[in-house]
């Protein structure tokens, strides 16, 4: 209604044809301008509302990862002690496995000094 207003009022004030073409292109000119600065601050409205919509979106996702991870603390704290555990019974079974190839080694020299005559000379073949 201010548009239809500013027409009526320009073209009121003309004195002739020429001026009132003048007033009209001046008019339509100041309503070009206010329409192009509308649609910009539209298209910046519509950015930052596609940018809100984003941010909300990639809140949401650190929000889940965020969940995620706190869920997986405890059970990488346990994969943790479970690799201790592990490492330190691999440790036990190379003891084991040392002992048990020194406790071989000493049986078959205890069995090959063994002799069904008692103990052998050691001068006599």
């Amino acid at each position: 209604m201010e548009w239809v207003n500013a027409i009526v009022n320009e073209m009121g004030a003309s004195v002739d044809v020429s001026d009132a073409q003048n007033r009209a292109s001046r008019v339509l000119q100041t309503f070009e301008g206010a329409v192009r600065q509308r649609c910009a601050e539209f298209n910046d409205y519509s950015k930052v509302m596609k940018m809100k919509r984003e941010n909300a979106l990639l809140k949401r996702a650190v929000a889940i990862q965020n969940s995620r991870m706190q869920d997986l603390a405890p059970l990488q704290a346990r994969v943790r002690e479970l690799e201790a555990a592990c490492a330190q019974y691999d440790d036990r079974l190379k003891t084991a496995e040392r002992q048990n190839y020194s406790l071989s080694v000493n049986l078959r020299l205890a069995m090959a000094e063994q002799s069904p005559f008692g103990s052998k000379n050691h001068d006599v073949f």
